[in-house]
């Protein structure tokens, strides 16, 4: 998987901190983004490759997030877009600082990723 594009409009959307809340009686990793409450997480393989979901609570943020990838997930396949995630060194570690501590049984909630 490699990253051709980066939407990443980042002026004004700077990561600010992440954490743990709990949604649904579960741990969930958030983080502030330019003022904006976001859900942050991925999956290993996109930790992997340095990519993380990064999506408004809003929903009319979330419709208009400018922050997207193209990516190449298989060579040869057409590149794939991808809207509401970020190759954000921030917003990735906080997303892999989850995933560890969830991994472990250690996330709780406020925990600062």
């Amino acid at each position: 998987m490699k990253i051709l594009e980066r939407g990443d409009i980042e002026e004004g959307f700077e990561f600010e901190r992440a954490w743990i809340t709990m949604v649904d009686g579960r741990p969930a990793p958030v983080a502030l983004v330019g003022g904006i409450l976001c859900n942050i997480e991925t999956k290993e393989t996109l930790l992997d490759a340095g990519i993380a979901f990064c999506q408004p609570v809003d929903p009319e943020w979330a419709a208009n997030w400018p922050l997207s990838l193209t990516i190449d997930v298989q060579p040869g396949d057409p590149p794939l877009h991808a809207n509401c995630v970020t190759a954000n060194e921030r917003i990735v570690a906080a997303a892999r600082r989850f995933h560890e501590l969830a991994l472990a049984d250690q996330a709780t909630e406020g925990t600062p990723l």
